[in-house]
């Protein structure tokens, strides 16, 4: 008696209903995650500090930023405080920001 012979029998049809494209297209109804930005953001490449009144410091990359926001590149995977403050002398910014999301090594800056 083989392995394959326990277990209850294998309904054919309902197997092959399982594998019509109807049967499949839940997953092409899956919405593409919205882009929530408020404004388009300004690319750039500069040179900046994000930093905390508790003597956290770690350099950076300004990706692109707006009026509300930025994205920040780091060489490290560090996981940042969750308020902080963006300073990027070049473009005279210095603002308190919390971090939204970070992947790898990016982070989304909300200013606040």
């Amino acid at each position: 008696m083989g392995i394959l012979s326990r277990g209850p029998k294998l309904d054919m049809n309902r197997l092959e209903q399982a594998l019509q494209p109807q049967a499949r297209t839940y997953l092409r109804l899956v919405p593409k995650p919205a882009n929530n930005r408020r404004l388009d953001r300004i690319a750039t490449w500069q040179k900046c500090l994000l930093h905390d009144k508790y003597g956290f410091r770690i350099h950076g990359i300004l990706m692109d930023y707006s009026d509300y926001g930025a994205r920040v590149r780091f060489v490290s995977h560090e996981r940042l405080p969750k308020r902080l403050i963006l300073s990027v002398p070049a473009l005279s910014i210095n603002r308190p920001a919390r971090i939204v999301w970070q992947f790898r090594g990016d982070s989304g800056l909300e200013f606040v």
